[in-house]
């Protein structure tokens, strides 16, 4: 499937490129002469140095709010499967269940399933590894 997509790229990539050669040689929109100056002589301050600077703030501000998502209620509503390891509204989880007065949210019925087969036996389920807990794993820590 890869290397039919690589393919399909390539094609299309190509294709599209002799596409858009062909229609400028056609229009007379290639130039004729070459700048004789292909590099720049020094850095210079322009409309892009500015542009690239509000980014870096603009990102900045975005990695602060994520560091200081909680002071702000950011995923107050929001749990983790402790099965899949996938983020579930509280309100519109479809499986809940309450573990030594833990409540644990599901995205599904099959995981809480999971869940309840893993602590009859005493394992817990690494997220992201459903259904394949190992045997001595201790229940996570009641907070």
């Amino acid at each position: 499937m890869t290397l039919r997509l690589l393919a399909v790229f390539w094609t299309v990539m190509s294709a599209a490129g002799l596409a858009v050669q062909y229609l400028f040689g056609a229009l007379g929109l290639v130039p004729a002469a070459h700048p004789h100056q292909v590099v720049m002589a020094g850095i210079r301050w322009n409309y892009t140095t500015a542009l690239d600077i509000i980014a870096l703030i603009g990102l900045a501000g975005l990695y602060w709010l994520y560091r200081n998502r909680e002071r702000f209620g950011g995923g107050a509503g929001y749990a983790k499967d402790p099965i899949c390891g996938m983020q579930i509204q509280k309100v519109e989880a479809p499986a809940t269940a309450c573990y030594a007065g833990d409540t644990y949210y599901f995205c599904s019925e099959h995981c809480e399933q999971t869940m309840r087969r893993a602590k009859r036996g005493r394992a817990v389920p690494h997220p992201g590894r459903a259904g394949r807990a190992a045997p001595h794993q201790q229940p996570p820590p009641n907070r």
